[in-house]
């Protein structure tokens, strides 16, 4: 018998439901992911705006596609292969979040400076994910929260442009996907990953709100 054969004899029906719903939940995310973009371009009047959005936008669809494909053939010889891009894809998401709020809110050499380092790290970080997956594993998790509250440097010149409510979806965003990183650790337990994919998208969600209400 082949390995292959020889793991599948061990999918149990919890691995089955438990891939479907982590596939299924960020395949939904990533449908709403193409209207939310699509409803940004309707408020762009600038290229700059356009190029902002854009990035933004892909950025949240590869990071939901690339999950969903990952737990789609979870059960095949290339998930390895796609859980590193799963991984990358999420310094690409937090990255791809700060955009709009550097080009578009602070607009200004510091938004450009916190753009330039943002994406330096996130490049930086894919190639560690996709050359040195083994290294990067042990800290990824911290690097991502790193990111993300990176934007306490610039907090409240950004207040000052998208107002308190603006601000307010943007730190529950922050938070929510801080929160969910507790599941991420611990996702050896029954659902959850599940569970960690529902804080990803209800963060996203929040940042969103941020973005297409205030900028």
């Amino acid at each position: 018998m082949s390995s292959n054969q020889s793991n599948h004899t061990h999918i149990t029906a919890y691995d089955v439901t438990n891939q479907a719903l982590n596939a299924t939940s960020h395949g939904i995310s990533a449908a709403l992911a193409i209207l939310a973009t699509l409803a940004l371009y309707q408020q762009a009047h600038t290229s700059l705006a356009y190029f902002a959005y854009t990035i933004y936008g892909l950025a949240m669809v590869v990071l939901f596609t690339a999950s969903t494909v990952y737990h789609c053939f979870y059960f095949t010889p290339i998930r390895n292969q796609l859980q590193i891009l799963d991984h990358a894809s999420i310094f690409l998401l937090i990255a791809g979040t700060y955009t709009p709020f550097c080009l578009l809110v602070l607009n200004s050499w510091l938004g450009w400076l916190i753009f330039g380092l943002e994406w330096t790290i996130a490049l930086v970080g894919i190639y560690m994910k996709i050359r040195h997956p083994k290294t990067i594993k042990k800290f990824s998790t911290y690097l991502y929260l790193a990111m993300g509250w990176l934007v306490l440097l610039v907090i409240w010149p950004i207040s000052q442009r998208i107002g308190w409510s603006g601000l307010a979806w943007l730190l529950a965003g922050g938070l929510t996907y801080s929160a969910g990183t507790y599941f991420y650790s611990r996702q050896a337990r029954r659902y959850y990953h599940f569970i960690w994919h529902l804080f990803v998208s209800l963060a996203a969600a929040f940042m969103y709100l941020a973005v297409y209400l205030h900028i």
